[in-house]
């Protein structure tokens, strides 16, 4: 008969109760457009665009942001073209919010609180979007190139 072996948990333990915000009261996120008070109301409903705040911060405070808009190979030649960055901001916040065509994007295009968040001016719309993937440099957006595996 072996003798029992004592056990480590596996998973350490979470955040303890101290560390989380208490019902009503503010937290301060920094995104792109400055500062956002977000106030937590368990007894709210949620929305698909609640947590995004947090997901913001956590792109502006790894720096993960700055680097795919920088990486990004798309390139654009007019001054009435959309900034890279909204671009990349419109596909995504689309994708997050679990919309699937193209068609969808406008539903999120006039939004106030959106794109301040990511640093950009306005939301693109989606002909804006469509042409950028059909302009785009299909051969470095492989798994090989920009975007990676």
């Amino acid at each position: 008969m072996s003798k029992p072996t004592s056990r480590r948990a596996t998973h350490p333990k979470g955040e303890s109760e101290s560390a989380l915000v208490p019902p009503g009261e503010d937290t301060k996120l920094d995104t792109f457009g400055g500062r956002v008070d977000v106030l937590w109301d368990p007894k709210a409903e949620v929305t698909a665009l609640g947590p995004l705040v947090y997901f913001i911060q956590f792109l502006k405070t790894s720096g993960l942001w700055e680097r795919w808009v920088e990486e990004c190979p798309l390139t654009y030649t007019s001054n009435n073209a959309p900034p890279k960055a909204g671009i990349l901001g419109g596909i995504l916040i689309t994708l997050l919010s679990g919309h699937k065509r193209y068609a969808h994007i406008n539903a999120l295009r006039h939004d106030p609180f959106i794109p301040p968040m990511l640093g950009l001016d306005e939301f693109p719309c989606e002909d804006s979007i469509r042409r950028a993937f059909q302009r785009g440099d299909h051969e470095n957006a492989t798994p090989c190139g920009w975007i990676r595996a």
